[in-house]
């Protein structure tokens, strides 16, 4: 009997000590909810302010891009713009259509090169020049040789004296205003012909003069 209750005691001290432990280890949570709460949060703060970083970096990134695009346009119209300032300011970009008409056997290009002074008197007009043109490029079709391309030289801007020779040569032509005659160049174009044997250069110098505002072809010679 003795023994039994010896037995009870130490076994109602073994449990009262595991009690005691589980207790003791339990007291605290193995898990800190508050602390994660406040890590997670933390996380996503950072997560939402990097997310919000990256959408300002894509939006100035494209804002860049437009920009530079936009730039970059501006660039290339300015560019553009002053090659057309440059050409029209000298009448090569006549002289290069007339050039281009003759290559290309367009009568309607080859007709408007011409400026409307010469156009009128020699033709009574463009629609009657380009009528001519039309026929004349078809019999030129029917030939052995054509013209193959084309080069065009330096304009030679006419000085006061021979631009004002050339003005006076065009009102006792074509009875105009010889005051209306305002810029002049020269123009050294050559053609390249070629026939089923032999090729040849044919070389033209071209007259290209400002009246009323506008560029036109007033005289050409041969250039032998």
């Amino acid at each position: 009997m003795a023994k039994k209750e010896a037995k009870d005691a130490k076994v109602e001290e073994t449990a009262k000590k595991v009690e005691k432990t589980v207790k003791e280890e339990t007291k605290e949570p193995i898990i800190n909810t508050e602390a994660a709460k406040a890590k997670a949060e933390e996380v996503a703060k950072e997560a939402k302010e990097g997310a919000s970083n990256l959408i300002e970096k894509i939006k100035t990134d494209k804002a860049l891009t437009i920009i530079c695009c936009v730039v970059l346009i501006v660039l290339v119209i300015l560019i553009l713009s002053g090659l057309g300032s440059l050409l029209s300011g000298t009448g090569k970009g006549t002289v290069k259509q007339y050039a281009k008409s003759m290559v290309n056997y367009d009568s309607k290009k080859f007709c408007k090169s011409f400026s409307e002074v010469v156009l009128e008197e020699e033709y009574d007009g463009l629609d009657e020049c380009i009528e001519d043109m039309d026929e004349y490029f078809e019999n030129f079709e029917d030939e052995d040789y054509k013209i193959k391309s084309y080069e065009i030289g330096e304009g030679k801007k006419l000085s006061d004296s021979k631009l004002e020779d050339l003005a006076d040569d065009l009102e006792d032509d074509y009875d105009i205003d010889a005051k209306k005659v305002k810029k002049a160049y020269k123009y050294k174009v050559k053609f390249k012909v070629e026939d089923e044997d032999d090729s040849d250069t044919l070389k033209m110098e071209v007259y290209v003069a400002k009246i009323n505002g506008k560029w036109g072809i007033v005289d050409m010679e041969t250039d032998y």
